[in-house]
């Protein structure tokens, strides 16, 4: 357990999610089902952890571990690859259903209270990217899927942050050949 674990959130790391998204990826090629991936990144943490400090930026993380992890469903699965990005695994998500789970994730940080460790306020928000698999009926690997969720992601952090991109929705401006199932 402690091999597939983060030990901040207690949710489940990379390790783990792309074992399991393997498989899931798999079973979506064979049975024709569809799924997401979206990855979550914290804007401006840095600034977070730079203003009140680690234990502050700790406790951040730990509460949207728990804001993401309430709003998805039991078949869900969210892990924490690193620093202050989060990943999401959709199962038998289309598009839309996808894009609905990101505004939830979004809303709830948004609105949610965060506190220093001295009381101050923190105004936090995050920026989503999402990808599903295999609209285009294109085997990828399960990185060349974390990549366009990237890619989308990228696209959310440089129009304004706080906000959610899902990879079918950058059209011509795509900036991977490969992502485009």
């Amino acid at each position: 357990r402690i091999a597939v674990t983060d030990s901040l959130t207690g949710l489940y790391n990379r390790r783990h999610f792309e074992s399991v998204v393997a498989t899931d990826l798999a079973l979506s090629l064979r049975h024709g089902d569809t799924n997401s991936i979206m990855v979550v990144d914290i804007d401006h943490f840095k600034k977070v952890n730079d203003t009140h400090g680690h234990k502050t930026g700790d406790n951040v993380l730990v509460d949207i571990a728990t804001l993401i992890s309430r709003s998805l469903r039991k078949s869900d699965l969210v892990c924490r690859i690193g620093g202050e990005e989060f990943i999401v695994l959709c199962r038998r998500t289309r598009k839309d259903e996808s894009m609905r789970i990101a505004e939830k994730i979004r809303s709830s940080v948004e609105n949610h209270s965060f506190f220093s460790v001295s009381g101050t306020r923190i105004p936090v928000t995050v920026s989503l990217g999402v990808v599903s698999f295999p609209d285009g009926g294109i085997a990828m690997t399960v990185d060349e899927h974390i990549q366009c969720a990237d890619l989308a992601l990228y696209h959310s952090k440089t129009t304004g942050r706080n906000r959610g991109t899902h990879y079918a929705e950058l059209g011509t401006i795509r900036e991977v050949n490969q992502c485009d199932a």
